[in-house]
């Protein structure tokens, strides 16, 4: 085993493309370096063959819904001061299939809609970092 150790760390399906689906690690192996995976994505690493230290955390609900206000926020503010329509079309559409994704929804406008300007953005953020 290597004593050079080489930890990627996979949040989402863009790490598991660039370095789990590449030949990073069979280079990174060439070179004399151990590559672990760690991975909190729902793929299982292991069935490639790949070392990996595997996480099942999920977020508490509200920091999702925090986290979804201030994207939209920030699109809106940034669509407000440039006066530019592109930002727009970066929000997706929200599903109301279900009373949960209906009450999730409504929070997230509520919390978006008092959130639209600096300061509001500015009390958005404080509160995501704090949860």
């Amino acid at each position: 085993m290597s004593s050079k150790k080489i930890l990627i760390l996979l949040p989402d399906g863009v790490g598991l493309r660039n370095f789990a689906f590449s030949n990073f690690v069979e280079i990174g192996e060439e070179l004399g370096w151990e590559v672990i995976f760690w991975n909190q994505t729902p793929f299982d690493l292991s069935s490639l063959g790949l070392k990996e230290i595997k996480l099942q955390v999920k977020p508490r609900p509200f920091t999702d819904l925090l986290k979804r206000a201030k994207i939209n926020s920030e699109l809106s503010h940034f669509e407000n001061k440039w006066n530019d329509p592109v930002y727009s079309s970066y929000k997706f559409s929200p599903s109301f299939s279900g009373i949960k994704a209906i009450l999730k929804n409504s929070i997230v406008t509520i919390l978006e809609n008092s959130s639209k300007n600096e300061n509001g953005l500015k009390q958005l953020r404080y509160r995501l970092k704090k949860v």
